[in-house]
């Protein structure tokens, strides 16, 4: 089975004291959890792999881009705990470089990431959509990573 680049962020970025102070162990791929209360972490991407032309298959260099959204119930000071929370992602991972080990069940495997850039950060509030008067305060990192993979045996 191979990791995921998702899982060995979000084992990364819960290997954070500070993040864990602010979000406790809310960090996930995809979407919240619905017992997760706020503030919480999420990220998504798309998965791009280099190929070889002559052969069309993997050189075990692999690319992903994606967003890591940060949510905060909107009031007086959410703006300011999004904000501090993006900083506390962007100081765990922009620019981090290494190997992390994820935990999968009764296995623990390597993901080695060669590099990881945010690109870009925006806030993206979010009106009401429950029919509440509060809205949501985010903020989006948009990440570059690119890391190693295993490269597949023909079959």
């Amino acid at each position: 089975m191979t990791t995921s680049i998702e899982a060995a962020l979000v084992t990364r970025l819960k290997g954070s004291t500070t993040l864990a102070a602010l979000v406790g162990t809310r960090i996930g791929p995809l979407q919240a959890r619905q017992n997760w209360a706020m503030p919480y972490v999420v990220l998504y991407g798309e998965r791009t792999t280099e190929r070889e032309i002559a052969t069309g298959r993997s050189v075990g260099i692999a690319q992903w881009t994606g967003s890591i959204e940060i949510h905060a119930e909107y009031g007086p000071e959410s703006y300011e705990s999004v904000k501090n929370i993006a900083n506390a992602v962007r100081n765990r991972i922009d620019g981090y470089r290494g190997t992390v080990s994820v935990t999968q069940g009764e296995s623990i495997e390597a993901v080695e990431i060669r590099t990881c850039i945010m690109e870009t950060q925006s806030d993206q509030p979010t009106p009401a959509v429950d029919g509440g008067e509060q809205g949501r305060a985010v903020q989006v990192l948009q990440f570059s990573v690119g890391f190693f993979e295993s490269i597949p045996t023909p079959t």
